[in-house]
């Protein structure tokens, strides 16, 4: 047992284990090993590379490590996301990526992803002026919605501001998005907004609330998963987010934001200024982490106190407690 690639990227005819020279083809074959003739009754064809089932979905490559899945992809995203399909990803090829090895549970993590009362707070110097806040002046989800294991919400962007405006250059620079039949990036990604916004009871149990008019300038919408993928769709750009835990008390951090690409001066100080900005809400965000999970380990505090807004961070415990109790039942059958 031993780490095939050594490199994200690259070419080669065969992979080989580093320890005994074991050689596999690029269909995952085993076609060499050394002094084979020691190995009594040796099959190859029994001790090749491991297959997984993978699935794309929107241009995102989804990994599925069970044997014999029990749903398709589509079946467990659609749900919650089938309104997604035909947001304009495709048009969005210019990334900007971040990295970093995190000393926190991945759960902790996500949870400052998914809720917005933080905001004013942490963020009260960077981009908390570039979001609509309520008469109280903390900033509430226009739209929130539990399903069966997903959950997402709306928030709303201030147009005055460079970073909440939706409409800040979002097609290319000749004023189309590139092969879009003459149709803009950003009336593309609006067509998939809905025009009301509420909060909505589904199986996670959403508290109701009052319908709200979603006014073109309500653009900023945030989607979750519980498979550790962050996706906030944007009219004029995307953010996708990876939480890979590492150890109980430790993950891997991937962010990565898209953008149609730009040739004119102002588009691409538009897309510099973007980076910059984000880039510091992530630090904002990931300076706090450390300190939280630290907290946690001194269980000084047995529970923790959540709003009424804070529905998704509840949700998503929810849907672990019963996969995991899901899974362990499974097993005790067996």
């Amino acid at each position: 047992m031993n780490k095939m690639a050594y490199t994200e990227r690259g070419s080669t005819k065969k992979f080989f284990c580093k320890f005994h020279g074991w050689a596999y083809d690029l269909d995952g074959r085993l076609v060499g090993v050394p002094d084979e003739k020691c190995f009594n009754g040796l099959k190859r064809e029994e001790h090749g590379l491991s297959p997984v089932h993978l699935q794309i979905w929107q241009g995102f490559i989804f990994v599925n490590f069970d044997r014999t899945p029990r749903q398709s992809l589509n079946d467990f995203l659609r749900p919650m996301y089938g309104e997604l399909e035909g947001y304009p990803f495709e048009k969005m090829t210019s990334c900007y990526s971040w990295s970093a090895v995190v000393n926190c549970n991945w759960k902790l993590a996500l949870d400052a992803f998914q809720e917005t009362y933080h905001v004013s707070y942490v963020h009260g110097r960077s981009i908390a002026s570039a979001l609509l806040k309520s008469d109280a002046g903390g900033l509430r989800p226009l739209d929130g919605l539990c399903g069966e294991y997903h959950r997402r919400l709306s928030i709303a962007g201030n147009p005055k501001s460079v970073y909440g405006n939706p409409n800040a250059l979002t097609s290319a620079s000749n004023g189309e998005a590139p092969g879009s039949a003459n149709r803009p990036i950003g009336e593309a990604a609006f067509a998939l907004r809905p025009r009301r916004c509420a909060l909505r009871r589904r199986a996670g149990g959403f508290a109701e609330g009052d319908q709200l008019d979603a006014a073109s300038e309500l653009g900023l919408r945030y989607q979750r998963s519980v498979s550790r993928f962050y996706l906030s769709t944007r009219p004029n750009y995307y953010q996708a987010y990876n939480f890979r835990p590492l150890a109980h008390d430790k993950f891997w951090f991937d962010a990565r934001v898209y953008y149609p690409e730009m040739t004119t001066a102002g588009g691409r100080f538009y897309q510099e200024y973007m980076k910059v900005s984000l880039r510091d809400v992530l630090l904002e965000d990931l300076s706090t982490l450390e300190h939280n999970q630290a907290a946690c380990a001194t269980r000084a505090k047995t529970h923790m106190v959540l709003q009424d807004f804070e529905i998704m961070v509840r949700h998503q415990f929810a849907v672990i407690e019963r996969m995991i109790s899901a899974g362990q039942a499974e097993e005790s059958r067996h």
